[in-house]
């Protein structure tokens, strides 16, 4: 079809030329019959040629173009053009109807990429978002395997690195959009919990008082970000923890509080609060109060 349209502009070319050279009119071209000399017209837009002029009165014969079909210039064509099919089946639409005197134009439906070439392909591509490909000529959209993944649109997908045969470790394994991660290190996983009272633990063999208070402020942050977050329930060995520090701090408050009695108590020693009398004031037995007391046999 190109090659058609290629010479028919050449001929319109040529006609323009031979019409200024022989002095003919626009949309007419000359033409001689019998040795008789003139100018014939050409047919307009949506007819094509029938026949010629036969003399220099007469007009040519034009016929108009059927069904499906066009033409688009002043022409002396013998057959008229075929109008473009946008068929949905080739992921297009119709944008514009043809018409006896224009083709039809198509668009790409939604969803699908246009794939002309040039103006006189009427074929789109579908789309094919990430983590999947477009099958050979299936048109249709597919997932990526295992192992293979696509980063981009339309794009066919593509294996994951091997990170072995890289000599690197595998990080991260990938996904259907992602490729594989690999490092030179052996990649380590440890829990935050874990990390965070360690190092409170660490530091409380220094500091006795500051690290209890520490570590207790710390397991309160824990838990309650860990409720916050997923409500995940402690471990064994932080609820043994906490345990532990619980009951340490109840001994200390009541040694506390034992001293705070004791020293409320007029002269007497701290030491004599555990099991002798704490006060001077106590009662003197009644036989040691009187000097007459006489005993009776």
């Amino acid at each position: 079809m190109a090659l058609v349209l290629e010479n028919f502009c050449v001929l319109i070319a040529v006609s323009l030329l031979v019409c200024e050279a022989s002095g003919c009119q626009e949309h007419q071209y000359p033409w001689e019959v019998k040795g008789s000399s003139f100018c014939c017209s050409m047919c307009p837009p949506g007819t094509i040629l029938e026949s010629r002029c036969i003399d220099d009165k007469a007009k040519a014969n034009c016929k108009d173009c059927g069904h499906g079909k066009y033409s688009a210039e002043w022409n002396t064509y013998s057959q008229c053009l075929n109008c473009k099919s946008c068929l949905e089946e080739n992921g297009v639409r119709y944008k514009k109807k043809c018409n006896s005197d224009s083709d039809a134009e198509c668009e790409c439906l939604p969803g699908f990429l246009s794939g002309f070439d040039d103006s006189f392909s009427s074929t789109c591509k579908r789309i094919c978002e990430r983590g999947n490909e477009l099958k050979g000529d299936s048109k249709m959209c597919t997932p990526c395997q295992e192992g293979y993944f696509s980063d981009q649109l339309n794009t066919q997908c593509k294996p994951w690195t091997d990170c072995a045969a890289k000599g690197q470790y595998l990080l991260k394994n990938g996904s259907t959009m992602e490729d594989a991660e690999c490092g030179s290190t052996i990649p380590t996983v440890r829990s935050p919990l874990s990390r965070g009272i360690a190092s409170n633990i660490s530091a409380s063999t220094s500091t006795p008082a500051t690290s209890i208070a520490t570590v207790i402020n710390t397991l309160r942050r824990r838990t309650t970000s860990s409720t916050a977050v997923g409500k995940t329930t402690p471990s064994r060995e932080t609820t043994l923890l906490m345990v532990i520090l619980l009951v340490s701090v109840l001994f200390v408050i009541v040694l506390i509080g034992k001293r705070v009695i004791c020293f409320k108590i007029k002269n007497q020693v701290f030491h004599q609060c555990f099991g002798t009398r704490c006060g001077r004031d106590m009662p003197i037995p009644v036989q040691e109060q009187s000097e007459h007391i006489v005993s009776i046999s």
